[in-house]
């Protein structure tokens, strides 16, 4: 990246290049055998704080034409395929907490469509302002206790928490073919939506 350009990228870019590396060289699989192939990215997350911080009053002059590619969640995605010359589908996508699995659900489905050979999916998150959680916390998402009980009865909300994580995934014939390191075999995947509740939208 040129200086200029590397003073307006989200840190949340950062992270995920890394740690898509990481995924790469842990699958045992050539860094410059992903260039120019059918590798799909797949990139959850749900909070603007970078984009907050390049946009605010305080910072109007700063704003240059690296802005938009450093701060948009649209680039999360695409800074991975474009920095690791991926050409399968590109997606950023925001389903709140969900986001991370959204996009291994997508990637599965992406492979098992054939529209990529292999995929890049995951999530990030980087709390760069109090205004996030302030606006969770008044709204009632965050446990009280401190602690996340997803899908328990004792559920009261969730932790906010940092950091990034992607998978190396593709379809096992091929990955025990090239000699990959697996972890795991993905034999399903959902998402859904609780419609109309009583509840309330929340």
């Amino acid at each position: 990246m040129f200086p200029a350009e590397a003073r307006s990228v989200d840190p949340q870019q950062r992270l995920l290049l890394e740690v898509s590396v990481e995924a790469i060289e842990d699958a045992a699989r050539p860094l410059e055998s992903l260039r120019g192939s059918r590798t799909a990215a797949f990139i959850g997350s749900f909070m603007y704080d970078h984009m907050g911080l390049q946009l605010s009053t305080a910072h109007r002059e700063d704003i240059s034409p690296y802005v938009a590619m450093g701060a948009g969640m649209t680039s999360l995605a695409n800074r991975v395929s474009y920095s690791l010359d991926l050409r399968g589908p590109s997606v950023s996508l925001d389903t709140a907490c969900s986001s991370s699995l959204s996009a291994v659900h997508l990637a599965c489905r992406a492979l098992w469509a054939g529209d990529a050979d292999a995929a890049l999916a995951g999530g990030v998150n980087v709390i760069l302002r109090p205004e996030g959680s302030m606006m969770l916390s008044a709204a009632g998402f965050l446990g009280p206790g401190g602690r996340c009980r997803a899908f328990d009865a004792s559920a009261d909300g969730y932790v906010r928490g940092e950091g990034a994580v992607v998978f190396h995934i593709e379809p096992l014939e091929r990955a025990l073919a090239a000699g990959r390191r697996v972890h795991s075999i993905i034999r399903g995947t959902a998402m859904t939506q609780d419609g109309h509740v009583q509840a309330g939208f929340t």
